[in-house]
């Protein structure tokens, strides 16, 4: 059985940072699963640019947490609005 989640939020900081990944929680059954993790920063503009990719493959135990990294840290800075993109693909093992 295969799941697909995609969601996306609008975020600021109040102080200019870097974002070097997302966490992720695994399953929530007493099974591991296969995770495929897509993520993606944007700026909020109306054409909005990508300012970061990733994506990994992994194995998620039940109740754990897996990061996906960027492959540099990417800088967000103060007081402007971003978008983060994700997109999870489940597969039971």
């Amino acid at each position: 059985m295969h799941r697909i989640i995609f969601y996306y939020f609008r975020f600021s900081v109040s102080q200019s940072l870097s974002i070097v990944s997302f966490g992720f929680y695994g399953p929530f059954s007493n099974k591991p699963a296969t995770y495929r993790a897509s993520i993606k920063i944007q700026d909020d503009l109306p054409e909005p640019r990508d300012l970061a990719e990733a994506s990994e493959e992994v194995i998620a135990l039940p109740r754990d947490i897996f990061h996906v990294k960027f492959p540099k840290p990417v800088p967000v800075q103060a007081n402007k609005w971003y978008r983060a993109w994700f997109a999870v693909k489940v597969s039971a093992i």
